[in-house]
């Protein structure tokens, strides 16, 4: 073959690949033929309900460089709607919102559908910031493999069922995360959420493996209600402009690993080691103080009275207090306040402080009061500043006390209770519900006076998801929730 005709091969070979693409690598962009709800397999790879432009392989989506276009097309919404296995055709299609328009572009994983996307992007170059809303339906299951990153406002994230992110979640402005009550969003790695609301029903589940980062580079932020729970493993970055108005109901907390241990502890305001860029400590009050919930963070002064606990029990008919410092500076004196509410306060003693000082100091009070209500205390500068710790609350049985650990476990692991009783030789009991309200077990347990670990055996029928225990001593209850992974 001669110079001249191999030279002519070889444009003629390129021109065709530049004009019809190399199967594996060039791209086929589907457009589903209106609202089709692929119930099946078969459904989804029948050709006439796509059209397709660019390298078009099978006619249907399913190489991993094939892109699915949904949103506004022609006046009217395209939304993708899966109902069967989509895992069974691929798991690396990408989704692109091309015009999300005024009522949005939707994603909708029904029940029994299941579905894989590498992503499901909110525009493209040149749309982009597009309203996007994703349904997952109680018995659907949808994993994003990238990084799932949102900047359009008003876009939805709807959780009753499951919802994977496996490189992280991004929204930056104005969209809401929404967990119902059989909803679970686990999130492997950070969270960064920016004017974001955030709500979970009861028995729902928030799930992030890494740091959730929050502040308000758009609009505001709110967590209202927070009534199921919200899991964090690597503590919590806030901004120092962030005004937060959580409500955190009775049946809801947030809880924050952040001893890296797999045990989730109830944020409250003793955790002092949060990862934080602000005042963590404000933000747990925030979220679990009935009086005042907006956080409004400050960068945390330096206080001129160390103080290292604030505890109280009952003996007898009476209330033993104790607490104790690590330094003071300028300190006058201790003061400590009854109330039944949390808002109305009585002093009903007052004790001498050390005024300078930088050793430990042990203090303890003993008052006759009933229990049940609660305490906090005074400390007052000779300045005449003013600095309050606490509220706690004393219970007959020091049932606040009580600890159920760990709180994460995999299938056929056993619980450990923690109790602190000043009852003698007391039966009680507990009772072990899933989500669904079915009791999967239920025994008596013994309490004797003092501290004391009572094991709790557990089968391996308990499959992966959110229980509750409740636990029960005479006239008094209280509740506890673990997850088995």
């Amino acid at each position: 073959m001669n110079f001249k005709l191999k030279l002519k091969l070889t444009i003629t070979l390129l021109f065709f690949i530049i004009i019809t693409g190399v199967e594996g690598y060039a791209q086929g962009v589907y457009t589903p033929n209106g609202n089709v709800t692929f119930s099946t397999q078969a459904q989804w790879e029948d050709t006439s309900n796509w059209t397709c432009t660019g390298t078009c392989t099978n006619g249907y989506p399913k190489e991993s460089t094939d892109e699915i276009l949904f949103g506004e097309s022609g006046g009217y919404y395209i939304h993708i709607n899966i109902g069967f296995n989509l895992n069974n055709v691929s798991t690396e299609l990408t989704l692109v919102n091309k015009n999300g328009g005024g009522d949005g572009g939707e994603v909708n994983i029904l029940n029994g559908g299941t579905a894989t996307f590498k992503n499901i992007s909110d525009g493209d170059s040149q749309h982009s910031g597009q309203r996007t809303i994703i349904n997952v339906e109680d018995g659907g299951d949808l994993t994003i493999t990238e990084e799932l990153n949102w900047s359009s406002s008003n876009s939805e994230l709807n959780v009753n069922g499951n919802f994977n992110s496996k490189s992280g979640i991004v929204f930056n402005g104005g969209q809401s995360i929404n967990v119902g009550s059989s909803g679970y969003l686990n999130n492997t790695g950070d969270m960064e959420v920016s004017g974001t609301s955030i709500t979970i029903a009861e028995d729902g589940i928030i799930e992030v493996t890494g740091e959730v980062t929050v502040s308000t580079t758009y609009g505001g932020t709110s967590w209202d209600p927070i009534n199921g729970a919200f899991v964090i493993h690597e503590g919590i970055g806030i901004n120092c402009d962030l005004r937060l108005d959580p409500e955190v109901g009775s049946n809801g907390g947030v809880y924050i690993d952040y001893g890296g241990d797999g045990t989730a502890d109830l944020c409250d305001a003793d955790m002092n080691n949060l990862n934080r860029t602000c005042n963590s400590d404000g933000f747990c009050d925030a979220l679990n103080d009935d009086d005042d919930k907006t956080f409004t963070p400050t960068a945390p002064p330096d206080l001129p009275v160390e103080l290292l606990f604030f505890t109280g029990e009952i003996q007898g008919d009476d209330v033993l207090l104790t607490w104790a410092t690590a330094t003071e500076e300028n300190s006058d004196f201790f003061t400590i306040e009854i109330s039944n509410d949390k808002i109305n306060w009585e002093e009903v003693s007052k004790h001498n402080a050390a005024g300078n000082s930088l050793v430990k100091i042990d203090y303890s009070t003993t008052v006759n009061t009933p229990a049940g209500i609660y305490y906090r205390l005074g400390q007052y500068d000779f300045d005449g500043t003013k600095t309050y710790y606490g509220p706690i609350k004393v219970d007959i049985d020091n049932i606040s006390n009580w600890k159920l650990y760990p709180t994460f476990i995999d299938s056929g692991d056993d619980l450990s209770l923690l109790i602190s009783s000043n009852a003698q030789d007391k039966v009680g009991e507990y009772i072990i519900y899933n989500r669904q309200g079915k009791v999967m077990n239920s025994n008596s347990i013994f309490f004797r006076e003092g501290s004391s670990i009572q094991p709790i055996e557990l089968s391996n029928e308990y499959s992966s998801g959110l229980y509750i225990i409740r636990m029960k001593i005479g006239s008094l209850y209280k509740t506890f929730r673990f997850i088995v992974r």
